[in-house]
């Protein structure tokens, strides 16, 4: 069991990306959610439902985990681990706090990735987060980017930078 302040997410986890505006754009309109509130989060999640009204984000806990006796897995009695594949992770944030589950710690890392994005976009408006379910997983089973050869090449800071992005 994991429960930590949401304050502290940057700090737990600092090889996670800081700067997500720089490749904001990439990402398009999620299609479950109106146009004045889509959300750029990269990966875009496979599913992404508002479930309530924006809260402050400064007092909100975190409890996560990957193992299915975990207390983030009780919390979310709705769903089972195995609903998700390798990597998957369900991540709901409700007025009581945050809660991330993943499939194994890949999973769970990469919901923690994703919470700090909501975080980064709640403090660009006013510091409140509207609640959500979020699940997500990989499409594939190897992530990876690639660099295409139209368009302006990119600089070597550049390729550094996406590099770092990607964690």
């Amino acid at each position: 069991m994991d429960t930590t302040p949401l304050s502290d997410v940057d700090s737990e986890h600092p090889s996670l990306p800081l700067d997500t505006a720089r490749f904001a754009g990439v990402n398009s309109r999620h299609p479950s959610l109106p146009a004045a509130q889509h959300l750029a989060l990269l990966p875009r999640p496979k599913e992404l439902s508002l479930t309530g009204a924006a809260q402050p984000i400064g007092s909100i806990g975190i409890v996560s985990g990957s193992t299915a006796d975990s207390e983030a897995w009780q919390l979310l009695s709705d769903l089972r681990p195995e609903d998700l594949p390798a990597e998957g992770y369900a991540l709901r944030l409700h007025q009581g706090g945050v809660v991330i589950a993943g499939a194994d710690a890949a999973g769970e890392f990469h919901g923690r990735a994703t919470l700090q994005q909501l975080q980064q976009l709640a403090v660009a408006q006013n510091g409140r987060m509207t609640q959500l379910d979020i699940r997500d997983w990989p499409t594939l089973p190897s992530r990876g980017i690639m660099e295409g050869f139209y368009g302006p090449p990119w600089s070597h800071e550049d390729r550094l930078e996406m590099l770092r992005f990607a964690g």
